[in-house]
């Protein structure tokens, strides 16, 4: 007796049937044009999987597929030349795994065995791994703080790891989603960028999708008066800080790697050297003494690990997106600083504890 693969998707275009489907036992993912084998992926490891193969009158093709946990749902799109031609959302069948055999009648499909497919599916795309990471992370953060500040911490972390996906996503890299680490973070995955502007943007937009939330959050505190958003805004002015740390791998760490490894061998350590000084002069300046440790830590790491990270097939950028990267970059911070200092200054309850971090008092 033959057990038929569990079909994740089937949908038509221009003429053809393409179908999806999951053998969940032997870990095979398949595509099948007109009922013909095209790509198939060994135990994909994520909730986004993406099959290539040639499509008659279109040339070679994306299938990226999207597993919703939560429906359960499968989205698909079918990408060529970098646009999609086709979209849609198929409802996950749970039980279309059934006995085939013309020798004896088709039995009903075991409810068990059909759950058990659909757990080792979701275990393999990492969506159990991911609830379970984001269970434990609002747990840490509560046992430090309380569970209101404990979810606007996780709030904070999902927010600023979109913006680094949704940034890969619009340069066409492929991402595996995101993980929050207990009492540490969060960490968005994706393959590497191919050039150094590349590999800026996206370290930026996560603070940058964290700087909309301060704002937001200080808009409202600044209009209601209400402490919780005010703690809100310089907690998240304060984390984003601290991922735009010149620390590899951090995401400043990724921002001044690029700067520094667009130059030649020998621009490069003036321009660290420069760094760290302007960076510890305007620490102390500030009193913002914590600061001015984390700009020489992160200098000196940058300038003993340089020829380690140096790829010669990542493109550089040139002056012109030195520059505007390092301003960015310093302009991020900036408005981060100012928020924490208003807030500091406005004598909000909780909300000076940032401040008072980064002063290390």
């Amino acid at each position: 007796m033959n057990k038929a693969p569990l079909k994740v998707l089937e949908f038509l275009f221009d003429g053809f049937l393409i179908e999806v489907r999951s053998a969940a036992l032997s870990g095979h993912e398949e595509v099948y044009l007109n009922e013909a084998l095209v790509s198939q992926k060994i135990n994909p490891d994520s909730d986004r999987t993406v099959h290539e193969f040639e499509l008659p009158g279109h040339g070679a093709v994306e299938l990226r597929i999207y597993i919703d946990v939560t429906n359960p749902a499968v989205s698909y799109e079918l990408v060529a030349s970098g646009v999609a031609i086709a979209s849609g959302q198929d409802p996950l069948e749970l039980d279309s795994e059934v006995a085939t055999d013309d020798s004896i009648d088709a039995k009903p499909p075991t409810p068990w065995l059909s759950f058990a497919g659909l757990a080792l599916k979701l275990f393999k795309s990492g969506g159990i791994i991911k609830a379970a990471l984001f269970g434990a992370s609002y747990a840490s953060f509560s046992l430090l703080t309380d569970w209101r500040l404990g979810a606007a911490l996780i709030a904070i972390l999902v927010f600023h790891e979109y913006g680094h996906l949704r940034a890969m996503r619009s340069f066409g890299i492929k991402t595996k989603g995101m993980y929050l680490i207990p009492f540490v973070g969060g960490v968005a995955i994706g393959e590497k960028a191919s050039t150094y502007w590349q590999e800026t943007y996206i370290s930026m937009q996560g603070p940058v999708f964290g700087l909309y939330m301060t704002l937001l959050a200080w808009a409202g505190y600044v209009i209601t008066d209400w402490n919780l958003l005010g703690v809100l805004a310089s907690f998240s002015a304060l984390i984003n800080v601290f991922n735009l740390l010149p620390i590899y791998p951090l995401d400043g760490g990724h921002v001044v790697k690029a700067c520094a490894l667009s130059l030649s061998k020998g621009s490069s350590w003036v321009f660290l050297v420069l760094f760290a000084a302007f960076g510890v002069a305007g620490s102390i300046w500030s009193g913002l003494y914590l600061l001015a440790f984390f700009a020489v830590i992160g200098a000196l790491d940058l300038l003993g690990g340089q020829r380690a990270m140096r790829d010669k097939d990542v493109v550089r950028m040139d002056g012109y997106g030195v520059a505007v990267s390092l301003a960015w970059y310093v302009g991020t911070i900036a408005v981060f600083l100012f928020v924490m200092y208003w807030l500091y200054q406005a004598d909000v309850p909780g909300a000076n504890i940032p401040m008072l971090i980064l002063q290390d008092r």
